[in-house]
């Protein structure tokens, strides 16, 4: 007994399974990129805030500060850091990111993410003056012992 099978399903898994591959992919690079979007900007806000925290513990001069934070920033899934600083100028921080992503610049798939070859976040913050720091703390320290029970009540015993 003789089996036929039709020549149509080849051809129509030949137009299929590309399409369905091509999606896999388009998906798999969308989540590295949203990754990588949103590590910039974790990296660069950070930056910002340990920044702040040399300035408030007299460590970082009052005069123009730029430092170069590229040796401490990496994990990012194909992708290189271009550019990163952290600047003081005043009593303004700036720290800016660039992450360049390994994406083709020929071709088809060039030509669709042409617009996509970078990542780029800069934060921004305004330093308090040395008073306001301490109110902060102050109103902080506060707000703590109001929230958190005192030890002494209970004896130094466990319930």
């Amino acid at each position: 007994m003789r089996y036929r099978v039709k020549g149509s399903f080849t051809i129509e898994a030949a137009f299929i399974i590309p399409i369905i591959i091509f999606g896999i992919v388009g998906l798999i690079w969308a989540v590295f990129y949203l990754y990588n979007s949103v590590k910039v900007t974790a990296d660069a806000d950070m930056a910002v805030f340990m920044a702040e925290k040399e300035y408030a513990l007299d460590r970082m001069p009052d005069s123009h500060v730029e430092n170069d934070i590229e040796r401490e920033i990496n994990g990012y899934f194909g992708a290189g850091v271009e550019s990163a600083y952290v600047e003081r100028d005043g009593r303004s921080i700036i720290a800016s990111i660039k992450v360049g992503l390994d994406l083709p610049e020929e071709g088809i798939l060039g030509s669709i993410v042409s617009g996509l070859r970078s990542i780029e976040h800069v934060s921004e913050a305004d330093i308090p003056n040395k008073t306001g720091i301490t109110r902060i703390v102050k109103a902080a320290s506060e707000l703590i012992k109001d929230i958190l029970p005192d030890k002494k009540d209970d004896g130094g015993k466990g319930k």
